[in-house]
């Protein structure tokens, strides 16, 4: 009897506790190991990761708690740039293997999706500053009208990125959307030439003009 329940047992795994059964099956479901590096906006399994260079965003999920160790001990709700190991999983879903760096100034990670941003534009003046982690801030009228939304991580559509922000939703929605993309400008009245082109619809105002990165004296404001 007893000779038989030890065969059985390593024939049939049996005598392993469930949870080492379902990591062994878990980690042999998982496809190569590679290295990412982006910006996470983190959940309860994981979160959602938003890849450097820029690409579609994807579900990470941290089966071995990496994220809430005594080391990088993150909360829920946390957005963090994580450099590290992860695997394919399920589907579109990647499972963390290994984090080799952590930071939470995400928004001085080497992505194009959280760079700082000046748009400039004449007849009416404007400007429009976006400033992560801060704000969005757009100015009209020759800076006379102000409205500052809070910032947001834009969408990636064609070679344009996209902010979409409303604030004070209800009956007096407030709506501003942004389109900005890499490409040859000129300002239209002093001739000068900048690298993005930027579009800007604040409610029923459409904005259009030029860009160009923030200079680093005005990324923020005190």
């Amino acid at each position: 009897m007893i000779r038989f329940f030890v065969v059985a047992c390593l024939a049939l795994a049996a005598c392993e506790p469930a949870s080492q059964q379902t990591s062994q099956v878990a980690a042999r479901s998982r496809g190569l190991s590679q290295p990412i590096s982006g910006i996470l906006v983190m959940d309860e399994q994981g979160g959602t990761l938003f890849p450097c260079p820029d690409q579609a965003a994807q579900r990470l999920a941290d089966p071995s708690s990496l994220l809430r160790t005594d080391a990088a001990n993150f909360a829920v709700g946390s957005t963090i740039w994580i450099q590290g190991q992860a695997a394919q999983g399920g589907g579109d879903t990647l499972w963390l293997e290994k984090l080799d760096q952590t930071s939470t100034s995400w928004w001085e990670a080497p992505c194009t999706m959280v760079k700082a941003i000046q748009g400039l534009g004449n007849e009416p003046g404007w400007e429009l500053r976006i400033e992560p982690p801060k704000a969005i801030l757009l100015r009209t009228q020759y800076g006379m009208v102000e409205a500052e939304f809070p910032f947001i991580f834009p969408a990636k559509q064609g070679s344009s990125w996209v902010y979409d922000v409303t604030v004070n939703a209800g009956e007096n929605p407030d709506r501003l959307q942004i389109s900005w993309e890499e490409s040859p400008c000129q300002d239209n009245m002093a001739g000068n030439d900048f690298p993005y082109r930027v579009e800007v619809q604040w409610n029923d105002t459409l904005l259009t003009g030029c860009g160009r990165p923030l200079p680093p004296a005005k990324s923020g404001r005190e």
